[in-house]
């Protein structure tokens, strides 16, 4: 489990992806712990992100190729607040506690795993299995 700039992450690549940027303050230097998208004409993205300020942001979001299949299709000016509205930003122990109900359990499509989720509460409390 490593920490990837939000310039190379494969979030970033999906659809809609500098969008989430933007309406976040995501910087290019920002830090994810979790990194995950689809780069084709439908998919899905998601991502844990540890900001400046130390706080941990969740977002994921999913796309198609039409206004049938994409909800923000044609709808780009209500992006931002609708980002806005559904991230969790949550503290290092809030987040601990999510990712431990996930790792309780198989991960569903576009978010950690069981497995993912026990790496990065180790990650997350420097090391230390809890």
């Amino acid at each position: 489990m490593r920490i990837i700039p939000w310039k190379d992450s494969r979030a970033l690549g999906a659809r809609w992806g500098e969008e989430v940027a933007a309406a976040l303050g995501l910087e290019p230097d920002t830090a994810l712990i979790y990194d995950y998208g689809e780069h084709y004409y439908q998919g899905s993205a998601s991502f844990i992100a540890r900001t400046k300020r130390n706080e941990f942001v969740i977002y994921a979001w999913s796309y198609g190729s039409c206004s049938g299949c994409d909800s923000w299709e044609g709808q780009e000016e209500t992006i931002a607040p609708k980002v806005q509205a559904s991230a969790k930003r949550v503290t290092r122990r809030t987040l601990i506690e999510y990712l431990r109900g996930i790792a309780a359990t198989e991960g569903e499509y576009g978010r950690p795993g069981a497995a993912d989720a026990k790496l990065i509460i180790v990650k997350l409390q420097g090391g230390r299995a809890s």
